[in-house]
């Protein structure tokens, strides 16, 4: 970056050295071949308007009232914002940080490993870029802040501008910039709130998403790192489940009435408002297969993601773990369904891969009217620009909700980051090159019909812009109030309320009332909910607008009511339920009214609210989801828990759905009425409410339902709750009871002995949702007497449930005979696992028997998982024996267990082991040692020293020249099994965020559902550690010289021993025959190396998986 900069120095202006400015060229050149990549719809064209030398690793832009862009550069990526797939060492530090001042806890604590001083080098920067001589290309630039390169400080992610002050998001702070003197360079830097970014959870997941809504309110969004706010009150907002959740946060200009509008996003890195004042994000995915999610921003919503999920929960099931918690196994982040959870609101469509700046059409832009007008524009940010760029997409009405109406690609080839429209009419995007990190350099490219920029329409919104809206009298402002552009509306609206007045308020009722457009109506029922300090006069007019003839006036109108205070709001609200017959209109009356009934006293009110809700939830059987969160939050403002328990008895499952929901947002411990329903729903809804948000008052009756006959056939997502709540109450008796009933769940029996095993030192993570709630540790005593009589029942079984109960018997110290423990040992039917836990309980009795089991078990008739359980007791007694029983089963055994063993003889300390590792690798030099062996070898050798020597002469025989010779060892000898368990689940690696594989995973990276049918293992090991070596068409950016002169640059689609084809920037696929071509730059791969990220263990195991997709 700083080396860029030099040669804009040579060339600064004398008005530039007094605005402490700097000037450029903006594109030039250099740009050409960069910009003629670019694919755009035929009518418009994209040009560069700030190039590299004016910009470095563009994160988010805004643009002020003459055109200027503020843009928020990244510098600290990987260099000062840590990434906990980086630092597993402090993982469990990071889950259980409640505020951010644990987080520097946190750094203080492994300064060993990581020194606070990389926090604080690299820092993140807020540019200002400008076209100062009006030719359509930036020319200007200045430092306007930074760098901010505190401790605690995140990525720069947002950035909104109004009125010479920058609003701007960079964890842990919300800041408010502004240059006063007008250098270029902000000299007031307010903290307006400060508390985000509690964990560090994932780099890129930050705090963000700048707009100003229709209520003149600034709403923001923040990422699964969490919050925990001081208030001014001394209180501290924060989510009462977790702290690990994102949110949509709201408040007004002036700073004061911050408030939490819906949760449980992921990384939601913008927001959009459209025309009629509903609110939009596209939400990321979470690595594991599931899918980007356009959400319908809803207040008091909750889309059900919390940073845990990322780590996946370690719960027994039927098909392992719990894999990202409830979000995976629960389908949280899947479209609609009938038994969805109903805690959460679904997403309305899925779309993109790594969204990030989302924007709406405004009205009058410089790319056409018609063909856009109300939709938005996403970016879709994918690592490498061949596969990245903007979508256009609309939406429309389905219920209180939205349905997705089509989308089409917009802009493409470029690494898009931020789109936004300036007032001059253009659509600009950011560039960020390559890469996740940032090279250093950047691009923003302006897109436009050329034709349209001089339109008189367009010139006349910049020049409104220009003008401003502050000094212009009321009369004036209220002559903007229709115009077509939604922009010019909401400063004229914004404008006005800041004056007030009655002359205001009669502007506003004559547009609320005759507006030329619904929108332009609009802006002024929303000024009217603007006037704060004339609200009785606002309420006259708005209340008897509640029975206007357009659906979405009355929509509105009903949600200002809503934040307003006055005596007749309620009623109204009532009123209007009796005669309206539009969802989202009812749903809007449900939030409204729950907001105005929750500090009432009139219990008339009250109970009429209760009995509208109840109606509409049976009239609705819950199909429309947003309606029946509307109406939970309606009564969950009465806040009659009692009326609410009551509804356990109603004859209709939606009204207690209803109530299980209502009751969640209370938290109230009657939800415990709610156990006993009919409906397996219903009681599966309750045990989420009661177990994940950690109503602890109910979870002692949570426990109970396992005693309950019915409970052997439910769901998973019941059991493991029911499991794990009567741990955490203490209840030894309940757990050994469900592990004993044969008709149970296999998974949530091994589940509940998994936990008695661990009942005196319990994970200070909970098991099915990976929240930090510690228990104390609690003596042994009850678990082991609640288990012991259910143990001899348990070990008469095989399988799973068996090796589960010995394990807890080790664990407990139970008291089994030597006989029974023998009798295993000598049971052929069972399992290996079973007689090696069965071994190993012998040797911690020190029982009389132990002799006779240890000869049983290490006899070479025995399973070799079994011998190597008897190997490293004898290692201890007998090493001779213990050497030569692992001996033979390397020679003989099947690869995991001959794998194992060499594990074994590494790890014992005795002459004899050490010098049969020696042995091996004599083997190993003279090639004669099984391939699927080498790297357990080479791997025990790192820890002998007398192989020293031979690990040295091994390491002498890599190719200088071949840094990635010394992975070979990784081909052969993978689990498959545990492969495709790191494909799905590590989180530094996230195979399947990139790749799909059968119908799950993402779209950025080429699918490998049969890449095994196309690639040798060889080549399949090569594309894990070197990706760049071979792309696979379609999925890398190359460029070629030709011997002409001229150049191309696209996207690479194919290439063999004759020619290349590229799909160049409109579209077109061209060939070109090597012999023409005088250079190329090769194609690089955006996915990374994973020896960077995988140990070679890990690398055989994913290959292993990967060979196995055929």
């Amino acid at each position: 970056m700083f080396l860029s900069r030099i040669t804009h120095l040579t060339v600064l202006l004398t008005v530039s050295m007094l605005m402490g400015a700097e000037l450029g060229d903006g594109g030039g050149a250099v740009t050409k071949s960069k910009q003629n990549n670019i694919t755009v719809p035929p009518e418009l064209k994209a040009e560069v308007w700030a190039g590299a030398a004016m910009l470095a690793n563009p994160v988010a832009f805004a643009f002020d009232e003459k055109g200027r862009m503020f843009l928020a550069e990244t510098h600290r990526q990987g260099v000062g914002v840590p990434d906990n797939r980086a630092h597993a060492y402090w993982l469990e530090d990071d889950v259980k940080a409640q505020s951010v001042e644990d987080r520097v806890k946190k750094y203080e604590k492994w300064q060993h490993r990581t020194p606070l001083t990389t926090f604080t080098g690299a820092g993140e920067m807020v540019r200002m870029i400008a076209d100062s001589n009006g030719d359509g290309v930036a020319d200007l630039t200045t430092d306007f802040a930074g760098p901010f390169n505190e401790v605690l400080d995140g990525t720069a992610a947002g950035l909104i501008v109004k009125d010479g002050e920058v609003w701007f998001t960079c964890i842990p702070h919300v800041w408010k910039l502004s240059d006063k003197d007008g250098d270029g360079k902000a000299e007031v830097k307010d903290k307006v709130f400060t508390g985000f970014g509690v964990r560090d959870a994932f780099r890129g997941h930050d705090l963000h998403g700048l707009v100003w809504g229709p209520d003149g309110r600034l709403y923001f969004s923040m990422a699964d790192r969490g919050y925990n706010i001081p208030m001014p009150d001394g209180s501290r907002l924060r989510d009462p489940m977790d702290d690990g959740r994102g949110a949509v946060f709201r408040c007004w200009p002036d700073g004061t009435g911050l408030e939490v509008f819906a949760k449980g996003l992921r990384n939601p890195q913008e927001l959009a408002f459209d025309a009629l004042g509903n609110l939009f994000t596209v939400d990321n995915n979470g690595d594991s297969g599931d899918r980007a999610r356009l959400v319908h921003v809803v207040e008091g919503g909750d889309t059900g993601w919390c940073m845990t999920y990322q780590y996946g929960t370690p719960a027994i099931t039927e098909g392992g773990k719990y894999g990202r918690g409830p979000w995976d196994a629960e389908g949280l982040w899947h479209l609609q369904t009938p038994e969805q959870a109903a805690w959460i609101l679904p997403p309305v469509a899925h779309i993109t891969d790594g969204p990030s700046g989302l924007v709406y059409y405004p009205g009058v832009t410089a790319i056409g009217d018609e063909k856009y007008a109300d939709s938005f524009f996403i970016c879709d940010f994918k690592g490498a620009a061949a596969n990245s760029g903007v979508w256009n997409f609309s939406v429309e009405r389905n219920g209180a909700g939205f349905a997705m109406k089509k989308i089409d690609k917009f802009v493409w080839n470029v690494l898009a980051t931020d789109c936004d429209f300036a007032p001059d009419g253009r659509f600009y995007v950011s560039d960020f090159i390559d890469g996740w990190t940032g090279k250093n350099e950047g691009y923003i490219f302006a897109v436009a019909d050329e034709k349209l920029v001089k339109d008189a329409k367009v010139l006349e919104v910049k020049e409104i812009f220009e003008e401003g809206f502050a000094k212009r009298d009321v009369v004036d402002l209220a002559g903007l109030l229709n115009h077509a552009d939604m922009r010019v509306r909401l400063r004229v609206q914004y404008a006005l309320a800041e004056k007030g007045g009655d002359e205001v308020l009669a502007v506003f009722v004559k547009q609320a009332k005759e507006g030329v457009t619904v929108p332009a109506r609009l802006h002024g029922v929303w000024g009217l909910g603007s006037l704060r300090h004339q609200v009785t006069e606002v309420v006259e007019v708005l209340v008897p607008m509640l029975d206007d003839a357009d659906v979405n006036l009355r929509t509105q109108v009903a949600k200002t009511l809503g934040d307003l205070k006055g005596e007749p709001i309620a009623g109204a609200l009532l009123a209007r339920f009796e005669l309206e017959q539009e969802a989202a209109v009812f749903a809007e009356l449900g939030i409204a009214l729950g907001k105005q009934l929750a500090d009432s006293k009139d219990a008339v009110l009250k109970r009429k609210a209760q009995e509208v809700a109840v109606a509409v939830w049976a009239k609705n059987a819950d199909k429309d989801v947003v309606l029946r969160h509307a109406m939970s939050m309606l009564l969950s403002g009465v806040g009659d828990r009692a009326a609410l328990a009551g509804l356990s008895k109603h004859e209709n499952r939606s009204v207690r759905m209803g109530a299980v929901l209502a009751l969640r947002r209370l938290l109230a411990p009657e939800l415990r009425e709610f156990l006993a329903d009919e409906d397996d729903l219903v009681v599966t809804e309750t045990a989420r409410a009661i177990y994940d948000a950690n109503v602890v008052e109910a979870l002692p009756a949570l426990a109970a339902v396992l005693a309950n006959e019915k409970t052997v056939g439910a769901g998973q997502a019941l059991t493991l709750r029911a499991v794990n709540a009567a741990m955490r109450v203490g209840d030894a008796k309940v757990l050994s009871e469900w592990a004993s009933n044969a008709k149970a769940p296999e998974a949530s029996r091994r589940e509940a002995l998994f936990l008695l095993a661990h009942w005196a030192e319990p994970s200070p993570f909970e098991r099915v949702v990976g929240f930090h709630r510690p228990l104390e540790k609690r003596d042994v005593a009850p678990a082991l007497a609640a288990l012991s009589p259910h143990l001899l029942e348990l070990l008469g079984t095989t399988g799973k449930v068996a090796d589960e109960a010995l394990r807890a018997a080790l664990a407990l110290r139970a008291k089994l005979p030597g006989s029974l423990l023998v009798s295993l040992l000598k049971d052929g039917k069972r399992d290996a696992s079973t007689r090696s836990e069965a071994l190993r309980l012998l040797a911690q009795e020190k029982d009389a028997a132990l002799g006779e089991g240890l000869e049983i078990s290490a006899a070479a008739g025995s399973p070799a998982e079994l011998r190597i359980a008897a190997a490293i007791l004898l290692a201890e007694t007998d090493a001779d024996k213990a050497v030569k029983v692992l001996g033979e089963v390397v020679k003989s055994g099947k690869t995991a267990q001959q794998q194992q063993a060499v594990a074994a003889l590494a790890a014992m300390k005795d002459d004899r082991a050490q010098m049969a590792v020696v042995g091996l690798m004599d083997e190993l030099l003279a090639g004669r040692l099984p391939s699927t062996l080498k790297l357990d070898v080479l791997t025990a050798a790192e820890t002998v020293p007398a192989a020293k020597e031979k690990l040295t002469a091994w390491q002498a025989r890599l190719p200088a020249d071949n840094m990635f010779a010394a992975f070979d060892v990784s081909l052969d000898g993978g689990d498959p099994v545990r492969g495709k368990d790191l494909f799905a689940n590590h989180t530094a690696a996230q195979c399947m965020r990139c790749h799909k594989v059968s119908g799950g995973g993402g779209l950025a990276g080429p699918e490998l559902s049969k890449i095994a049918g196309r690639l040798p293992k060889e080549k399949l090991l090569e594309s894990v550690i070197n990706p760049s070596a071979v792309i696979a068409p379609g999925y890398g950016i190359a460029s070629v010289t030709l011997k002409d002169g001229s150049s191309l640059a696209g996207i690479l689609k194919a290439e063999d021993a004759q020619s290349v084809t590229i799909l160049d920037g409109e579209g077109k696929e061209v060939k070109v025959q090597l012999a023409d071509i005088a250079s190329r730059t090769p194609a690089i791969s955006s996915m990374p190396p994973m020896f960077a990220l995988l140990t070679k263990q890990e690398i055989r195991d994913l290959v292993a998986y990967l060979a196995t997709l055929k």
